[in-house]
């Protein structure tokens, strides 16, 4: 993948209608004029570290389950970083297909349309990406059709979102994968429009949207991505909960990755299930969590000038920034590190959901120093071949090396990228 500090800040995506009929229907949307101004706009800006974020932690990231084992991690990671490389461009402004590429893996488009279309929708309703959730798909020759990912928006509305993207020679006119998507797309909304109407639809959401985008292989070529029907229902669910349950889980599932055994992490656990249960969560609002014995988690700096969180203590970590996590071995020649701010350590603890509901951090992709930690066991099946230089030291039961990289830090406080070994 190319350097991530030398790649363009901003990805250029040309946002449209699919089709005047589109436009009609939404335009009856409550959120019709933010629609219009970002349509408006012909071409709106994504901070490059926003789009890799959707690309390549979103769709495997917040499922959560996948990333209780860290094998599966680093083959997904591997995968996605596998499917951009060489094949994916970064043109200055947007990006491009390689113009010898005949026979892109399906992954490879569908990871683009998600990454182009919940930016668009990103935008329209002022969301991060710890907000979506995907919808459990169903099995079997009786499942329903189901939207790819639905969300909890501002606190008034659910949203869901059909992402669907293609690679085609010249995207700046519709072709047939278009067609094919937008079928696809009216096939399933006409579906569960009709469970809708019978009381069984299980996702149900106050707006539906379809995204369809489109990278081509023209060297200054820009991303297409254009927005398309389905009409709003009526909502059963409570979005302010929805929204508030989405990010708890986003936090567990990233805090029982970092640390799937610890006390802390069964606390966070067993307070969301709580929370399920009872009649009116908020009740519990600002009630810290508490250890088996009943006192109450404490997270200080261990080394405060270093800014070494203590629950990161024995991690992987930034060395000049409050953030730790795990690195993963993804090439002969890079690990990749996943990381999250200390301050989402707290958000967590101490349960104040307004906080929850709200927390954005600033974004950036910027070059730093990794002090890497792992256990001496799992060091010496990695096989690293690193320079004296790089060591830090090791005891007897971690080994520590210092490794630079440039690091996504992303609005939900996530930080992860590659590290290079050589």
């Amino acid at each position: 993948m190319q350097n991530l500090s030398r790649i363009q800040e901003t990805i250029q995506v040309a946002v449209n209608y699919y089709s005047n009929d589109d436009r009609e229907k939404l335009g009856k949307f409550p959120s019709s004029h933010r629609i219009e101004e970002i349509v408006s706009r012909k071409i709106i800006q994504i901070p490059r570290e926003e789009f890799l974020t959707y690309y390549l932690l979103f769709n495997k990231g917040s499922g959560v389950p996948e990333y209780r084992n860290y094998r599966a991690v680093c083959q997904y990671t591997a995968d996605a970083l596998s499917d951009m490389r060489h094949k994916i461009l970064f043109n200055g402004k947007s990006l491009s297909a390689a113009p010898h590429l005949t026979d892109p893996h399906s992954s490879l488009p569908e990871h683009l349309g998600e990454a182009a279309g919940l930016s668009v929708i990103s935008r329209i309703h002022g969301l991060i990406d710890a907000d979506w959730c995907p919808i459990k798909k169903m099995k079997g020759a009786d499942a329903q059709k189901t939207f790819d990912f639905q969300i909890a928006s501002t606190g008034t509305d659910i949203i869901q979102v059909e992402t669907k993207g293609s690679i085609v020679e010249i995207n700046f006119e519709k072709s047939d994968p278009i067609y094919a998507h937008k079928s696809n797309i009216k096939e399933k909304k006409q579906t569960l429009d009709e469970l809708s109407k019978n009381n069984k639809d299980l996702n149900r959401a106050n707006i539906r949207y379809g995204t369809i985008s489109a990278v081509d292989q023209r060297k200054d070529g820009i991303i297409h991505c254009w927005l398309t029907d389905p009409e709003p229902e009526i909502i059963l669910t409570d979005p302010k909960l929805l929204r508030l349950f989405i990010r708890l889980r986003f936090l567990l599932g990233w805090i029982s990755f970092f640390s799937p055994r610890s006390h802390f992490s069964i606390a966070l656990s067993t307070r969301i299930n709580c929370l399920e249960k009872i009649k009116n969560p908020f009740e519990l609002d600002k009630i810290p969590l508490r250890k088996v014995n009943g006192e109450e988690f404490s997270y200080h700096p261990y080394l405060y000038e270093e800014r070494e969180f203590d629950f990161f203590k024995n991690k992987s970590h930034v060395t000049d920034g409050p953030a730790g996590g795990i690195v993963l071995k993804i090439s002969e020649n890079e690990l990749m590190f996943f990381g999250m701010q200390e301050d989402l350590i707290s958000i967590a603890n101490y349960q104040n959901f307004e906080e929850i509901l709200n927390f954005d951090f600033p974004s950036d992709i910027i070059d730093k120093k990794v002090e890497c930690v792992l256990p001496i066991k799992t060091f010496k099946e990695l096989d690293l071949k690193l320079s004296d230089l790089d060591y830090v030291g090791k005891n007897r039961e971690f080994v520590k090396f210092f490794l630079k990289g440039s690091l996504i830090y992303n609005s939900s406080g996530l930080v992860f990228g590659p590290l290079s070994v050589m």
